[in-house]
């Protein structure tokens, strides 16, 4: 099978992968930075999510969340959200959860509108 082959955006270096790992992220062994893998569309017409890079400075930015079946601990890419990956644990498949955007931010003011007005350390102005 063919390689994917691209660039380092942070560093320039030249990287390559297998096809299946389009759209994804990688970590590039010349800067050590997680950078975003190029996807291709699969249908003609449609468009494709391209992750974002870090700044230099940020190696990676990662998220903590448990597994919908074993409730393990499983740590990812803060930018796989939404994703589906496989637990390591378990095997089963679990979802990235949503963390950032308009969609997080109403999702915290529910969960503020359900504890009332109780002000935390993070509420108060």
């Amino acid at each position: 099978m063919p390689e994917l082959q691209f660039f380092c955006v942070v560093c320039g270096a030249s990287l390559s992968t297998e096809p299946t790992s389009a759209g994804g992220v990688a970590e590039c062994p010349s800067c050590e930075r997680t950078v975003p893998i190029p996807g291709y569309p699969s249908v003609p017409g449609q468009t494709v999510r391209c992750w974002g890079a870090f700044m230099p400075e940020v190696l990676a930015i990662t998220v903590s969340f448990r597994c919908g079946t074993c409730k393990a601990i499983i740590s990812a890419d803060a930018r796989w959200e939404d994703q589906d990956i496989q637990c390591p644990r378990c095997a089963a498949m679990t979802q990235v959860p949503h963390w950032s955007g308009p969609r997080a931010a109403a999702l915290q003011g529910a969960h503020h509108a359900l504890d009332g007005e109780r002000e935390g350390p993070l509420d108060a102005e």
